[in-house]
């Protein structure tokens, strides 16, 4: 049966796409128009709440996908929604009180002052994180794509514009993060008003019954969350203890995950519903097949930017942020090769089936692995350290789930991926891009306006190269997911 999987993903990729380039000015505004230190400040912040929602939040927001995918009717999906806004809403406000109270404790760790200075921000980033963590599930489920695509793109614009009214004022940093809440707060607000009018209205409930099945399917889910967000987080909070703010502001911009797994998050948003339903038919054979392809398509995208990455660092670190960010180039590649790691949610499969447990102890055990790693390659390697275990940690943590998935579906190993045709596009990548590097190397490609031109333009060519020799496979499977649920067969393909 045709399903709109394509067509919805492409909505959502566009939005990304459009939302990414605002949110690159953005940071790039950020990084140039304050300093190191204040940028260090504002991921420690960032840090602390990011951990506190995903400890408190218990797994709500994965909860959207599997129960209103499930519901029968509005009137159910109306139910589940009033409740899952009233609890959430009461999780954010307590946490806030919470995270404010706790602001001296978190500016001691860092050893920073201007986290206390900063200590308003507490009280409300909590909720408006929380309030947009499950937007976007109850969008895709309710299949308003295009509600979202235009909401997101307004949201990042608004931000945009902050950055820019306080650097043409030139306001304190202060009075810039004071903006910043105020612009998200509004935002936020206006979630419940849509999720209101697309549902039939949202009212208070604490439904016991029905929140005691969202606790038992969400909480395991939920730790799980909190030990890959630790996981990611692990590394901040080591160099930011031991190396101090500016360093933090360093490792921050240097390993930030570039959102060009944009095509991976549209096609799992699609995707878990689908795969949800297929589910609760027993039918496995035709969710495995419905994940493949949008695996490999993702994979075709990801992998190209993340050679270009590798090659072209110092002009990406340039670009991106400031030539201040430079020392992080090592750690900025390695995060890059994390990325290949994202071209699939590996839990996917076992999220639908309701083994959030599972994913809960692969998960814990990534973080141990990673919490051990983390002091040994610091010792080790100093500042790129926490970069390196980070990324054996996750490999450790999707091998588990992946052979888990093979075990409850009854489905081997080596036929639920297609590995043949990933390990295909990345032996073209690494072909292109060490020929890329070869160019940049002979010509000596700099940071400069000049280089930064004469990097874009080999990119514009390889680009051109990559789609040559990708464009009739990559055809190939987008058409097969749109209109078949065929396997990973690589049937009549060519590389």
């Amino acid at each position: 049966m045709k399903n709109n999987v394509g067509r919805d993903a492409v909505k959502l990729t566009v939005a990304k796409i459009i939302t990414l380039g605002i949110g690159m000015a953005a940071t790039k505004m950020l990084s140039e128009f304050r300093s190191v230190e204040e940028y260090g400040t504002f991921s420690a912040i960032s840090t602390a709440v990011n951990l506190a929602v995903a400890f408190f939040m218990l797994g709500l927001p994965g909860s959207i996908n599997y129960f209103l995918a499930r519901a029968e009717n509005k009137d159910e999906q109306k139910h589940f929604l009033s409740n899952y806004y009233s609890l959430s809403t009461l999780i954010s406000l307590i946490l806030g009180v919470g995270m404010f109270a706790a602001a001296p404790l978190i500016a001691q760790w860092y050893e920073n002052d201007g986290v206390r200075t900063l200590a308003f921000v507490f009280t409300m980033l909590p909720w408006v994180n929380i309030t947009f963590g499950g937007f976007d599930n109850v969008l895709v489920v309710k299949q308003r794509s295009t509600l979202l695509m235009i909401y997101k793109v307004l949201f990042s614009a608004a931000l945009l514009l902050t950055i820019a009214v306080a650097q043409w004022l030139g306001l304190s940093f202060q009075f810039y993060m004071f903006l910043y809440l105020a612009v998200q707060a509004i935002f936020a607000a206006a979630i419940y008003v849509i999720v209101a009018r697309i549902s039939g209205g949202l009212r208070f409930s604490l439904d016991k019954t029905l929140l005691k099945k969202i606790f038992v399917f969400s909480i395991p889910l939920g730790l799980a969350t909190v030990v890959g967000t630790l996981s990611l987080e692990l590394g901040k909070l080591m160099i930011g203890r031991m190396m101090g703010s500016e360093a933090l502001g360093q490792y921050t911009n240097a390993g930030k995950e570039l959102p060009i797994t944009f095509v991976t998050v549209s096609m799992t948003a699609v995707l878990m519903p689908q795969i949800v339903r297929r589910v609760k038919r027993n039918n496995y054979q035709d969710a495995a097949d419905l994940w493949g392809d949008p695996t490999v398509i993702s994979y075709y995208v990801i992998s190209f930017f993340v050679a270009a990455c590798i090659v072209a660092a110092p002009q990406f670190i340039t670009f991106l942020y400031a030539e201040k960010y430079l020392p992080g180039i090592t750690v900025f590649r390695i995060y890059n090769l994390v990325l290949l790691l994202r071209a699939t949610y590996c839990g996917m499969i076992l999220n639908a089936i309701g083994k959030t447990k599972f994913i809960m102890y692969s998960s814990i055990a990534s973080l141990a692995l990673n919490a051990i790693f983390n002091y040994l390659c610091y010792q080790w390697l100093g500042f790129i350290g926490p970069a390196v275990a980070t990324i054996i940690s996750i490999l450790v943590m999707q091998y588990m789930q992946l052979l888990a998935t093979s075990k409850n579906i009854g489905i081997p190993l080596r036929r639920l991926m297609p590995w043949g045709k990933l390990a295909q596009i990345t032996a073209v990548n690494a072909a292109l891009g060490a020929a890329a590097y070869g160019v940049f190397e002979i010509f000596k490609i700099g940071t400069d306006t000049k280089g930064l031109l004469t990097a874009a333009g080999v990119g514009i060519v390889w680009f051109g190269l990559y789609t040559l020799i990708i464009y009739k496979p990559f055809r190939q499977r987008w058409s097969r997911m749109n209109n078949t649920n065929s396997g990973n067969s690589e049937e009549g393909e060519l590389s």
